[in-house]
């Protein structure tokens, strides 16, 4: 005897007290051809359809990290959402106070394999003489390593250094 998680009592059955259910079983199989044929095949065409389609989006996320890997993309930017008037902001910093250089300092430290690391600061002006014909400008201040970083060429001129 033994108890199950209600705490009935279940008797243990032999393997020979199981002979006369799977023979009512099989008997019943037999007697319903067509609806033990459709059954099958249900199953069959459903399993067929879960591994098909996990195998479709394997493929399309190998396919689309190949893409990524031959533009040559390995870089993480990790962008602050921009806050147009002071209760935005206030919105946004009670959802997400943001990352800070005291963070990039903690990620340099602790995170395996990050080969370079740049901070970046997005600038709008408020003021622009004369006025742009189109939209304002957008000034980033960033890192002196941020050339690496973005893989960055100068045509002229030169970047601006640490000093």
């Amino acid at each position: 005897m033994s108890s199950s998680a209600a705490g009935w009592i279940v008797p243990k059955r032999s393997w020979e007290q199981y002979l006369p259910d799977f023979h009512l079983g099989l008997q019943n199989l037999l007697q319903h051809k067509l609806r033990s044929l459709l059954t099958m095949l249900g199953m069959i065409f459903g399993v067929a359809a879960v591994v098909s389609m996990l195998s479709i989006g394997a493929g399309a996320q190998q396919q689309v990290m190949a893409f990524i890997e031959q533009m040559g993309l390995h870089n993480i930017i990790i962008e602050a959402q921009e806050a147009n008037n002071f209760q935005e902001l206030q919105k946004v910093r009670k959802l997400s106070p943001g990352l800070t250089f005291q963070d990039l300092r903690v990620i340099r430290a602790n995170v395996l394999g990050v080969a370079r690391s740049s901070a970046r600061k997005k600038f709008t002006p408020t003021k622009l003489l004369p006025k742009p014909q189109r939209e304002m400008p957008v000034v980033y201040g960033v890192s002196p390593n941020y050339q690496q970083v973005a893989n960055l060429r100068v045509t002229s001129g030169r970047f601006f250094d640490a000093d």
